[in-house]
């Protein structure tokens, strides 16, 4: 038998799961073209940063301890996986001005090379939201 579709309405059904709220979701770090050139090359210099190096990079950068962990973690997965396919990603100059932003990549990289040799990882005790960053002294 044919059923009308006006009938149809009242039929119970299954309604379709819908997507989580966006209220619910993390904000995304939308990186600008400036914090992507200088994060891709201060990559190229340091691809494993230490804790230390990783607080200077997001005190620089403007993203948190954590995001720069995930980015540079993503990194190296995306560097690993365009070695095997032989294709080079290209790390376009940034929009702002490319001579204060060299200035600032150079300022970064010296302040990386003062804390090459400290820990891998934060000492058990010591938060991960601590961002404070002790200079060397020689």
């Amino acid at each position: 038998p044919i059923v009308p579709f006006s009938q149809m309405i009242d039929a119970p059904s299954v309604s379709p799961t819908l997507p989580r709220s966006s209220t619910n979701l993390p904000n995304r770090l939308q990186y600008t073209n400036r914090q992507r050139w200088l994060l891709n090359e201060i990559f190229e210099h340091v691809p494993y940063p230490n804790s230390i190096q990783k607080n200077v990079v997001s005190d620089r950068i403007g993203a948190t301890r954590e995001q720069i962990r995930i980015w540079f973690q993503n990194r190296r997965r995306i560097a690993v996986q365009s070695h095997r396919s032989t294709s080079r990603r290209s790390n376009p100059v940034p929009v702002d001005n490319g001579s204060s932003v060299q200035l600032e990549l150079e300022q970064i990289l010296a302040d990386l090379d003062l804390h090459k040799n400290a820990p891998q990882r934060m000492p058990i005790g010591q938060s991960s939201s601590c961002r404070r960053v002790r200079v060397l002294k020689k």
